[in-house]
């Protein structure tokens, strides 16, 4: 692997001996990077640089996913590639699913948790206690309330500073589409990652 590898919720992960991880890498939980064959020389994927891989993503044998691919429209996804996009990156977004983040869509009750007021390091658990201080104060909570009101999503704190939409989860997600579209993100959906051939 690549130097910036990060592994997020590493339960679940399977990769491969012969698979090939570019710099800056980001692999989450349930991930399946494997060989076709149990040859010692077993054809496996091959990940370029900046490429994120969402959680539950499968990819088997001889592929090749160029740099800064996100696999995985979700939450998180969405999110990163706008971000990557928007930063002058040009991101190519996968999901295998019919519809984008379906999580999202019935998070909540259908009105989206989105973010909690109080959300601070304290409240997360990992081995390196600086990583969610770091990642936090690069992008606060207060900096996505932000991006919902630039959007003119009305939204409400229930208990415990969670905040949901007042109408519906499906704004999130418009206002996360916009995002990637402002990032001009290249969105192949539905798309199977293990169809995914990209040039060098």
């Amino acid at each position: 692997a690549g130097p910036g590898l990060r592994i997020w919720h590493g339960t679940g992960l399977v990769v491969h001996a012969n698979v090939r991880l570019g710099s800056d890498v980001t692999l989450r939980h349930n991930t399946t990077l494997g060989a076709r064959g149990e040859a010692v020389d077993a054809p496996a994927p091959i990940l370029g640089d900046r490429v994120n891989v969402g959680a539950g993503a499968i990819i088997l044998g001889d592929h090749k996913i160029g740099d800064d691919a996100v696999i995985g429209a979700g939450a998180a996804g969405l999110f990163c590639a706008a971000q990557a996009g928007q930063r002058g990156l040009s991101v190519l977004l996968i999901d295998h699913a019919d519809k984008v983040a379906e999580k999202i869509r019935i998070s909540g009750g259908g009105r989206c948790n989105f973010t909690n007021v109080d959300c601070g390091p304290a409240h997360f658990l990992s081995a390196n206690r600086d990583f969610c201080r770091s990642a936090l104060a690069r992008y606060s909570a207060a900096d996505f309330i932000a991006l919902v009101r630039r959007h003119g999503i009305a939204f409400h704190e229930k208990h415990r500073g969670q905040l949901f939409c007042d109408d519906s989860a499906e704004q999130i997600i418009a206002m996360l589409l916009a995002e990637c579209q402002a990032g001009q993100v290249i969105h192949w959906q539905p798309c199977s990652v293990g169809g995914v051939l990209a040039n060098e």
